[in-house]
């Protein structure tokens, strides 16, 4: 009886053991020199990126919802947005690498881990630089996390973390002033290119001049939001000039219609968009929309995809 008192007791201690490694094991974790880089909302974010944005998952939540990401509803997310108090991702266009997000928030580490331990969608994969992480070729993205904090990106996270080699992206000067009140907002880097070429292709005869392009969604009431977009200009001359094109673009946009088969495309969206005219400011315009709910919101967002890269 004895012996096989002592028989049990050794194998739930083994069992204990067990549970212990694998807990540990399960664990890809964000290390304590990462975290002591998380100074700022965009401070993990690498420079290069096509587009930065910030959002405020609790406020912009009603958007977030709406949206579709990849062809994922982020509603399947919920348990992760519950969790999450602010994102900042970093988007690079078509290809491999086309995001990386820092998320803030409180995570269940130990328990996600676990988890992914027996999923057959994940495994876990030691990076280049030493950390371990989980990735998943069904979804195609890699996860890092601790208990305040969690790193999804298209690649292997810590490759694209700033470093030595890899310089972190410089926020743009006065854009933390802009996005005051904000619950999403952020900026293109390169809006001579990618923001003429998106009107060009629409048709709309406007090239922006644009040495700085930022944008922001605000909450006007209950489920109304406005678009603000700021463009800085290289002189004052040539913002006046930019805002006589404005004036002429809204009356090119104000017979813009859609296909009327009831599938919304850009063009219904024109008119909100050019709502008002834009305020000046030396070299600086404002340009703010009409009202959407959050339904046409995220139509406007599918629909401007469709012309983008």
């Amino acid at each position: 009886m004895k012996k096989y008192k002592n028989s049990s007791v050794i194998q739930l201690r083994s069992f204990a053991l067990i549970l212990v490694v694998l807990l540990t094991a399960a664990c890809a974790t964000v290390p304590k020199t990462t975290a002591q880089m998380d100074t700022g909302d965009f401070s993990l974010l690498p420079a290069g990126g096509a587009m930065y944005l910030w959002a405020d998952m609790a406020e912009a939540r009603p958007l977030l919802e709406s949206i579709s990401f990849d062809g994922l509803d982020l509603k399947q997310a919920g348990s992760i947005l519950d969790r999450t108090g602010s994102a900042a991702a970093v988007f690079s266009g078509a290809g491999s690498d086309r995001f990386f997000v820092s998320l803030r928030g409180k995570y269940p580490v130990f328990q996600a881990g676990f988890s992914m331990t027996f999923s057959k969608d994940w495994k876990k994969i030691k990076s280049s630089t030493g950390p371990s992480y989980w990735h998943s070729d069904k979804f195609n993205v890699g996860v890092a996390l601790d208990s305040q904090r969690a790193l999804v990106c298209t690649a292997d996270p810590f490759e694209k973390l700033p470093s030595a080699d890899r310089p972190a992206v410089d926020v743009p000067l006065d854009f933390e002033d802009f996005r005051t009140g904000s619950v999403m907002s952020g900026w293109i880097t390169d809006p001579k290119t990618s923001v003429n070429k998106f009107l060009s292709t629409m048709g709309i005869p406007i090239q922006l001049p644009a040495e700085d392009f930022f944008f922001k969604v605000l909450k006007s009431g209950d489920d109304q939001w406005e678009l603000v977009f700021r463009v800085r200009t290289a002189s004052v001359n040539q913002a006046r000039a930019l805002v006589a094109i404005f004036t002429l673009a809204r009356v090119f946009v104000s017979g813009s219609g859609g296909s009327g088969d009831g599938a919304k495309t850009i063009y219904d969206f024109l008119p909100a968009l050019f709502y008002n005219l834009p305020q000046r400011n030396e070299d600086v315009l404002t340009l703010t929309s009409d009202n959407f709910t959050a339904k046409d919101m995220s139509l406007l967002f599918n629909a401007i995809s469709v012309y983008s890269d």
